[in-house]
């Protein structure tokens, strides 16, 4: 993605699943994470993906700030994620993501974004690992909207950023387990090379119920995070904090979809 529009991209965002606050660069790359552990694609486990629905809310500081809605689908051979996440007073995100069912490789992202009047539109698609589509970018009192067309060769084996915080669950967890990936962070537009390092995360307290958990530290993203993820049978996320802020996701409900749909 040409650095001629990186300018059209200055503006804070927030992202899905807790990226928190973030400043978008189109074609830039982050320090890269060692490549130590195993390759996160090939350690998904089918039988533990989750596939349901999830609200959680958005503390900042202590005080409930947003909230963060999921919608996890098998659909044929694709895993389609529909979320939502919103940061008061006036920022609202929505999100579409498609990857292959077997290999998570990514297929297709959709967003529609209003931050502080900023209005930001994505619609990107993938041929094997080569990502094409636009980025579509108004700003408060403008008429028409500035387009950013993207035709770009990816990094191979790469996954989406929001699949990977997805399904982190569906990972083999173990006390001193890694696993590394490339996502694409189709908010900010760019890759970033990941570690994921598990590590047990005691009893975690959320307006759900309480969960005995591991917690998944994600490191090289912009921002890290650290998932926290159930133990036991039908795995699920019950936190996503942001790494470097006062700022945390926590679950509020979750309805996993009958196993027959």
């Amino acid at each position: 993605m040409a650095n001629k529009y990186l300018s059209l991209f200055r503006f804070a965002v927030c992202a899905i699943a807790g990226v928190g606050l973030t400043q978008t660069a189109v074609g830039s790359e982050a320090g890269a994470a060692p490549a130590e552990g195993m390759e996160f694609r090939a350690s998904v486990l089918d039988e533990n993906v989750f596939l349901g629905e999830m609200r959680l809310r958005l503390l900042q500081n202590d005080e409930p700030s947003g909230e963060w809605y999921v919608d996890a689908r098998r659909k044929d051979d694709t895993l389609v994620h529909v979320g939502t996440t919103s940061l008061a007073p006036d920022v609202q995100e929505s999100e579409i993501l498609i990857a292959d069912w077997d290999t998570w490789r990514p297929r297709r992202v959709v967003i529609e974004g209003d931050f502080q009047r900023r209005i930001f539109e994505a619609d990107l698609t993938w041929d094997g690992d080569a990502i094409s589509g636009s980025y579509y970018i108004r700003e408060p009192g403008q008429v028409e909207k500035n387009a950013i067309a993207v035709d770009e060769a990816g990094p191979a084996g790469t996954v989406l950023r929001g699949s990977l915080l997805l399904l982190v669950p569906a990972l083999p967890l173990a006390d001193g387990g890694e696993f590394h990936a490339t996502w694409f962070n189709a908010m900010g537009g760019r890759h970033e090379d990941v570690l994921v390092t598990v590590t047990d995360g005691g009893v975690v307290t959320t307006p759900a119920g309480e969960f005995d958990t591991y917690q998944a530290r994600i490191a090289g993203g912009t921002p890290e995070n650290v998932v926290y993820v159930t133990k036991g049978e039908q795995p699920h996320i019950v936190r996503v904090d942001v790494e470097g802020a006062d700022m945390h996701f926590e679950l509020l409900e979750v309805k996993p979809h009958p196993v027959a749909e």
